[in-house]
Formats: structure tokens, C-alpha cells, sequence
């Protein structure tokens, strides 16, 4: 797992990573969500049925994190 940017807006410690799916890797990220050290930037949550406005969400360029479609 590598970090690609690491930097702090206002008082938040911000942090961008990419990772292989490895089991190591995957071991580390769930330690650090389980101790909420880690914590993932969701704009908002859509079900399946309203992933066309969730798709628009994301074209609009206003989303602020990551959208996140639910069965």
C-alpha cells in the first residue's frame, strides 16, 4: 500500500492511497477502520433503484467524497 498524497485541510489529516487487493493490505485497512483511524470520505448513499440519480450526483462534479450505491 502506498500513500499518493498526504496533506491536512483545516484541522482534518487527509490521505490518498492505492493498494493492490493483497491480504496484507486489506488486513491493514481493516485494523485501521475498525480503530477509526481511518475513515472514508462517502458524499452520500443511493439505492439501486435510484442509481440514476446517483450517477448524476457524480457527473455534476459536486460530490465531495465518494458516492455509494447499496443493493
Amino acid at each position: 500500500m502506498k500513500a499518493l498524497w498526504r496533506g491536512k485541510i483545516g484541522k482534518h489529516r487527509i490521505a490518498i492511497f492505492y493498494s493492490s487487493p493483497q491480504a496484507k493490505d486489506l488486513q491493514i485497512i481493516s485494523r485501521e477502520l475498525a480503530a477509526k483511524r481511518l475513515v472514508p470520505l462517502v458524499d452520500s448513499t443511493w439505492t439501486l433503484e435510484d442509481a440514476s440519480t446517483a450517477l448524476a450526483r457524480v457527473a455534476s462534479h459536486h460530490a465531495h467524497g465518494k458516492v455509494v450505491i447499496t443493493p
